[in-house]
């Protein structure tokens, strides 16, 4: 056994984690699909999120290395849940949700100087429904501001041409024909588009992209804990990634608990299929989101031996083509089996959130 590398990612200092504040909430920056950290024009950092039920701002204006200005945006009566931060010109605006009475409200709130002063929380829409709206905002120009939050099976938004001041203007997207809307995401920019999302990589790649020298024997991957691995489905961002770092015919195992098992009632079925070409063929004339994902899994256990360590019945490891252990010891036993007599080995610690990367790759790869 030799060459034994730990990929821990980059572009984030250890410092930056130090002075947050401590939530009392495993959800305090929870959802991706929101900003819950942001740079304004002036260079200072902004973040919100919840504690308590409460949702809270603070500012940093050294890097991230400290954090001041306190505030506590939401009223104080609990129940509050999944800021999401946007910025214009040195103004900040924050909404998040609360759920009262079997149903919840969007709230809305904004500081005109960059962090030291808020207004009053106000709520912006009212009974969405009983499903988390997970608002998100954004400001496509000045005075105008826009939201996006679940409502029922579709997504619904609503406009300020007021900075905020008022919010007439509703509209609905309706979802597609499965009736599932998924979690809104939000941003405006004055640049073209294939520019923005060119940066966008940039930025990306800067925090998540960890290079390697070249793949490896066996790879050891998790996905960094709860809720990471809550269930496979959120699992298989980091069978991905540690993908990325297994040779052809090498073997991954994978750390994941899936305590609430798959995280789909329709994700099995895509295993009915005997192989990889009727499965994207099904997907072609049915696309799913999910049997994307299966299919993506079966091109995997195509490719190399994957031993997956969680609670999930055996039985249903092996329908997915994978190898079930109960333990880390024994994966690796089982692993032993098909690994070379010098053979060399990558871990990584947080698979959801990092991405190997050999330098001949491109993103077309990805």
């Amino acid at each position: 056994m030799t060459d034994i590398s730990v990929i821990t990612g980059t572009g984030v200092s250890p410092n930056a984690y130090i002075n947050y504040l401590v939530s009392n909430s495993t959800e305090a920056t929870a959802f991706n699909n929101s900003r819950k950290l942001m740079r304004d024009s002036a260079g200072k950092y902004h973040l919100v999120y919840e504690s308590g039920g409460e949702i809270y701002c603070q500012y940093s204006t050294d890097g991230v290395n400290t954090w001041l200005g306190l505030t506590r945006l939401s009223p104080g009566t609990g129940n509050r849940k999944y800021p999401c931060i946007a910025e214009r010109s040195g103004n900040l605006y924050v909404v998040w949700q609360l759920y009262y009475s079997n149903s919840h409200y969007i709230y809305f709130c904004r500081s005109t100087s960059g962090g030291l002063g808020w207004s009053s929380a106000k709520v912006i829409a009212s009974n969405v429904g009983s499903i988390d709206p997970l608002p998100v905002i954004a400001s496509p120009a000045t005075n105008e501001l826009m939201v996006v939050y679940r409502g029922g099976n579709n997504l619904r938004w609503k406009r300020s041409t007021d900075d905020g001041g008022t919010w007439p203007i509703l509209g609905t997207i309706t979802a597609g024909s499965d009736g599932n809307s998924n979690s809104p995401s939000l941003t405006a920019t004055r640049l073209p588009s294939a520019a923005v999302h060119q940066k966008g990589c940039q930025m990306v790649d800067q925090i998540y992209r960890v290079p390697i020298p070249q793949k490896a024997d066996l790879v050891l991957v998790s996905c960094g804990g709860h809720p990471k691995d809550i269930n496979f489905i959120q699992a298989h961002k980091a069978i991905q990634h540690g993908f990325y770092a297994v040779k052809p015919g090498g073997t991954l195992i994978i750390l994941a608990q899936c305590p609430e098992g798959i995280g789909s009632e329709s994700f099995l079925e895509w295993f009915d299929y005997p192989d990889i070409t009727t499965t994207h063929q099904a997907l072609l004339e049915n696309f799913k989101i999910n049997g994307n994902t299966a299919l993506s899994l079966r091109q995997k256990t195509s490719q190399a031996h994957l031993i997956l360590v969680s609670d999930l019945n055996q039985e249903v490891v092996q329908k997915m083509g994978m190898i079930p252990a109960t333990t880390m010891e024994d994966a690796y036993h089982q692993a032993l089996k098909f690994l070379p007599e010098n053979y060399q080995i990558i871990v990584i610690p947080n698979g959801s959130l990092t991405v190997p990367w050999l330098e001949e790759m491109s993103h077309s790869a990805l």
